[in-house]
């Protein structure tokens, strides 16, 4: 059970992200439930399980500074959730259409793990959960972003999950959707 435990669910407005967060209260933990633009999903499920709609845009430190400021509580459990796409051609793609996505489905997922890691390991007795969920497409022609953000969230997590078994922490890796 996770009675009096604290987390944060990114991206949790809706789909995957809002089925984790029920999940969570279920067990008992007080939730977080993060949007970037579903706030009347976000608050409606914020309602529903207890929990508290925090608005953020991910995609910039600042952002993820400001959500953070906004919980006032030691976080137990962090779920990286969130995620961006541009379902489109390769050659169809600006720069910018293309550093979207990454901003906030690589980056987020950076800034949340450092800032809520270091603030997590100041605890005693932590349990640092990540969850890497996205939904990740059959290879087409235009899924080449995802291809990309998959191989480094894997990299990453990786590297995150050799120092939690140091920290005697723990960080799961779980991908949904279709592949």
């Amino acid at each position: 059970m996770l009675n009096d435990k604290v987390a944060l669910v990114t991206g949790a407005g809706k789909g995957i992200g809002a089925a984790i967060a029920r999940k969570l209260a279920a067990e008992g933990a007080k939730v977080y439930v993060h949007y970037r633009s579903s706030k009347e999903s976000a608050e409606a499920l914020a309602l529903e399980i207890s929990g508290i709609a925090v608005q953020a845009d991910l995609s910039s430190v600042s952002g993820v500074e400001s959500l953070l400021e906004t919980i006032q509580e030691p976080l137990q459990i962090l779920v990286n959730n969130a995620g961006l796409t541009n379902d489109m051609l390769v050659i169809q793609m600006d720069e910018a259409a293309w550093k979207a996505p990454f901003s906030v489905n690589l980056d987020a997922i950076f800034y949340l793990s450092q800032v809520v890691g270091q603030r997590m390991m100041r605890q005693k007795n932590w349990k640092h959960h990540q969850y890497y969920v996205c939904c990740w497409h059959s290879p087409q022609s235009w899924s080449s972003q995802l291809c990309c953000q998959q191989s480094c969230s894997t990299g990453f997590y990786s590297i995150l999950c050799k120092r939690a078994c140091k920290e005697e922490s723990s960080v799961q890796l779980r991908r949904t959707g279709f592949y």
